[in-house]
């Protein structure tokens, strides 16, 4: 193993032992102990099929979407540990910076810290997802194929040590959050065709039993219903200029009742098992290390899900026809990400009645906390 974690704590540890123990683990990208004061991985942007999309390459970025491409060129000087639990002296974020929680990110060694808030975020239509950050790597050539090795199948395995500190909701519906792991697959045999997002959940408000059984598959930012919004709201800030992603998603769970066909989990030691309710916890939230297996059985499950999905395809969402081999996918981006919705925001309300903190509309902060992201492939 790399010498970095020679200085880690008792928790990355275990880390070490879970990743080094089998030899059947090899690293696709390990994480990095990175300066923040060499460092320049801030960066903004929207969904990943938008040409400006923010999504830097060929090295570790901390994402802000949708809250604007310069909101990470700000430093940020009030103690952001506060919300996250993570002491660093890196910090980007919304200016003017406000001690109460105003938004931001924070980079120390293999540590990031995220805090979301749409109290202070300009609010704006987001057709599919929300307001989210994104720790992860990306590769602009020479991508890895997860799904093989040396002619043998193999698993693409994403793994972290987090921590999901403050989730504050307003009272009134139409807010969520969630942190998951996620990673970006393009089907080489078909290249114009918009990457699958796979993601396995550690948290998430909106989890319930069929999500545990069966995943979840959609897609997100339809260049459509961008159009049909900026249509209704002229004056709004045009949600996407791309056709959107198809996505699948499920739990991190050893329960027995998670049958979902998108994430194995083999080990971890966090998993989600019941939807995630109102916390404050930013001193005490327990740090757990978080696996996820994407199997090449599970990929398929993915393609076939996308291939059955209810849509009659572009203009109202992304194309299909995806590739039944796995040996046909390349890794193109995978991380960490902490993401933020406020349901409904984009059709019944008029955009000049979102103003900062405005009590009468939904409102959600949410903190989280990451160590040691990295990616590996595993051979069963």
């Amino acid at each position: 193993m790399r010498k970095i974690f020679a200085r880690s704590s008792a928790l990355a540890a275990v880390f070490t032992a879970t990743v080094c123990a089998a030899a059947t683990f090899k690293a696709i990208k390990e994480p990095e102990c990175l300066n923040p004061s060499e460092w320049d991985g801030w960066t903004g942007g929207g969904q990943y099929n938008d040409p400006n999309n923010g999504v830097l390459q060929d090295g570790y970025s901390l994402l802000a979407r949708w809250q604007g491409n310069d909101f990470l060129a700000n430093p940020v000087y009030y103690d952001m540990s506060s919300y996250t639990g993570l002491a660093s002296a890196s910090q980007r974020g919304y200016q003017p910076e406000d001690p109460n929680g105003s938004p931001g990110a924070q980079v120390e060694c293999m540590n990031f810290g995220m805090l979301l808030n749409t109290w202070q975020t300009a609010h704006r239509p987001i057709v599919g997802g929300g307001y989210n950050d994104m720790w992860g790597y990306a590769w602009s050539r020479s991508r890895p194929r997860p799904f093989i090795q040396d002619g043998v199948a193999t698993d693409l395995v994403l793994q972290a040590n987090l921590a999901l500190p403050i989730y504050s909701p307003t009272a009134m519906s139409g807010a969520s959050g969630q942190l998951s792991l996620f990673a970006y697959v393009r089907d080489l045999s078909h290249p114009r065709l918009p990457a699958i997002a796979l993601l396995a959940g550690a948290y998430d408000s909106e989890f319930n039993a069929t999500f545990e059984a069966g995943g979840m598959v959609g897609f997100d930012y339809s260049n459509y219903d961008n159009q049909q919004v900026a249509a209704r709201y002229p004056n709004w800030i045009s949600g996407a200029a791309g056709d959107g992603v198809w996505f699948v998603s499920g739990p991190i769970s050893n329960a027995p009742a998670n049958t979902n066909p998108y994430i194995t989990t083999i080990y971890s030691q966090g998993q989600q098992t019941s939807a995630l309710n109102a916390l404050w916890n930013p001193a005490g939230a327990p740090m757990r290390f978080f696996r996820a297996h994407i199997t090449p059985r599970n990929l398929i499950n993915a393609v076939n899900a996308i291939d059955a999905a209810p849509c009659p395809g572009p203009r109202y969402c992304p194309a299909r026809g995806y590739s039944q081999n796995p040996a046909d996918y390349e890794l193109a981006y995978a991380g960490v990400i902490a993401e933020t919705t406020l349901k409904h925001d984009w059709y019944d309300e008029s955009p000049t009645s979102w103003v900062a903190n405005d009590s009468t509309k939904p409102q959600v902060l949410l903190s989280a906390r990451g160590y040691a992201f990295g990616i590996y492939r595993y051979i069963p």
